[in-house]
């Protein structure tokens, strides 16, 4: 499962950058409609029932699109972190944030897809593995090609293989300019 991390994250960017769209749009709406009522002096009178209408209707979509906006940065930043397996738990946040977005089934259908899809993938165990592998130091790359290696060798008549611990982390390779004590024609200073 995880190849499908990578899958997760584009998809978590797309929602995030349309979702942000969506809560801008309601954002500004919210103020424009209030502007454009209190010009519209002939709609009703001063204090009636619409007056207090025409108020709080302007500051819920202010405050509806500031929501749908947080949720659409958090699945921004959530997917660019998913990509690099970084902030396993801001992510899977970033995915339950997908159920503010809801109230304007602009971004539902897309959004509860997601959010299912991406929590079904982080939540095996070979990812959170992953994500673990990465905050001890293991590259991206290195991530992916240890996962691609046991993909061949996975299925056997149990079932998939689980990694019971973190694998040993790959050697470094030797830098140039350092010469290791084991060399025999390493020398210490005097």
């Amino acid at each position: 499962m995880v190849n499908h991390v990578k899958t997760v994250a584009i998809l978590m960017i797309v929602q995030g950058a349309l979702t942000s769209l969506m809560g801008l749009l309601y954002t500004v709406m919210g103020p424009t409609l209030f502007a454009l009522m209190k010009m519209d002096k002939s709609a009703s009178p001063p204090g009636g029932p619409d007056a207090v209408m025409m108020t709080i209707m302007p500051v819920f979509y202010i405050v509806v699109g500031l929501f749908i906006l947080a949720s659409g940065v958090l699945n921004l930043v959530g997917g660019l972190r998913a990509m690099k397996f970084q902030n396993r738990t801001f992510v899977i946040v970033a995915l339950f944030t997908n159920i503010a977005p809801l109230i304007t089934c602009y971004c539902a259908p897309t959004g509860i897809g997601l959010m299912i899809y991406g929590l079904i993938v982080l939540f095996q165990s070979d990812v959170a593995l992953a994500f673990q592998m990465r905050a001890d130091g293991w590259s991206v790359e290195e991530i992916t090609d240890h996962f691609s290696a046991r993909r061949a060798d996975r299925w056997d008549e149990e079932g998939p293989a689980r990694p019971a611990e973190l694998p040993p982390r790959p050697p470094a390779e030797p830098s140039p300019h350092v010469r290791p004590a084991d060399d025999p024609g390493f020398h210490p200073g005097p």
